[in-house]
């Protein structure tokens, strides 16, 4: 596996934690269909969080800008080919994450809740 793959996956490793030492599921890890990829999916009773792991090993640059409106909207169609696919309950209230793990021997994550709607389009 490349170098650059094995990052990701230990920043993905590392947000699910993140995630499941605050309550919540991690359902799905690396959600891939035609549309678009979800690094992780993770659920707390009817809410269904869409997260976007980002990897850095410097904290160089504005970790807020780092999931552009390209990377967004493959996401939303990725999200909504996941609820269909899933038949997922319409009283699901559904967010857009996004986690920057920057930094490579001690790791620090920046999470943002709702990063993202599906509104700004």
């Amino acid at each position: 596996m490349h170098e650059r793959t094995l990052l990701g996956r230990k920043g993905e490793a590392l947000v699910a934690d993140y995630l499941e030492e605050r309550g919540l599921r991690v359902i799905e890890r690396n959600y891939n269909q035609r549309f678009g990829e979800i690094d992780l999916i993770a659920s707390r009773n009817e809410l269904l969080i869409f997260v976007e792991v980002k990897v850095r090993a410097s904290t160089y640059g504005d970790p807020t800008e780092i999931v552009n409106h390209t990377k967004q909207e493959r996401m939303i169609a990725a999200a909504k080919h996941y609820l269909i696919k899933h038949t997922i309950d319409e009283d699901t209230v559904c967010r857009f994450d996004v986690a920057i793990v920057e930094g490579i021997e001690n790791p620090r994550i920046t999470y943002i809740e709702n990063a993202f709607t599906q509104g700004e389009f």
